[in-house]
């Protein structure tokens, strides 16, 4: 919505990226240091991929993804345009091969791709299409243009940082950065872009304060309930507050530097 492309996002945001990174390994080296140096009881299992050619396609199709995510800007194309392409052509092809497999007369195993389907997260589409319903409504009364109002324009990548921050895990990252895309539409250029790069950086390290931070941290909390691995939701804000603040407060400094 910036309109902002790929590398001069990379520009920007390279060095904040680099340096907040070093610091977040830095405090989780600190904390488990102990468990670190405990030695693995490692086990070697056996893998066997059952089909090449699924393999093969995927990955195929994962590269061509990840390069028109990279000139989308320049061949006008959008992002997610690009991604359900990619997503759609990769069904596709993964059926076509099972029904060529089919009418070869071999053994053809369907329940891999309705597995493939049966994982993705569904019970989490009702929790962010209410989010936007949300969103949308705040900005169309009004409310978006209010809070930029209080906001201000000096010191724009502390206030929108960390507001972004904390927003996040009241109402997910993707929802919050859809509402943080107009709040500073009143502020000139230089102002506007800094609250915006504030803003994607409070988006991806919101994720590590709560679960709710992001739709990883939600799909990561189920799996570990589905495997019986017992890290709840206390357990990842204590490590999430000490390792996210430190981290998200220098990558504010390196903006500075940066725009």
């Amino acid at each position: 919505s910036a309109g902002i492309d790929f590398v001069g996002y990379f520009k920007v945001m390279a060095v904040p990226t680099l340096v907040a990174g070093l610091v977040e390994l830095g405090i989780i080296f600190l904390i488990f240091h102990k468990q670190l140096k405990t030695p693995l009881d490692a086990q070697e299992d056996d893998f066997v991929i059952d089909s090449k050619v699924d393999l093969i396609i995927g990955v195929v199709h994962l590269a061509i993804c990840l390069i028109f995510l990279v000139i989308s800007g320049y061949i006008g194309i959008e992002m997610w345009m690009v991604s359900a392409i990619c997503a759609g052509s990769l069904l596709i092809c993964i059926f076509v091969t099972r029904v060529v497999k089919l009418c070869m007369g071999k053994e053809c195993k369907w329940a891999y791709l309705g597995k493939s389907l049966y994982r993705l997260p569904w019970q989490l589409i009702p929790f962010i299409l209410s989010m936007f319903v949300i969103v949308i409504c705040l900005n169309y009364q009004g409310v978006s243009a209010k809070i930029g109002e209080f906001f201000g324009e000096n010191n724009t990548i502390w206030t929108y940082g960390y507001s972004s921050f904390v927003m996040a895990n009241f109402i997910n990252n993707i929802p919050m950065s859809i509402l943080y895309s107009t709040i500073p539409n009143s502020l000139a250029n230089s102002a506007y872009f800094r609250a915006i790069y504030a803003t994607i950086i409070g988006s991806n390290i919101g994720a590590f304060l709560t679960p709710v931070g992001a739709l990883a941290g939600i799909m990561f909390t189920n799996l570990l309930d589905k495997n019986d691995v017992k890290y709840g939701f206390k357990d990842f804000v204590k490590y999430g507050v000490v390792i996210s603040v430190p981290t998200i407060t220098v990558a504010f400094a390196m903006l500075l530097l940066m725009v």
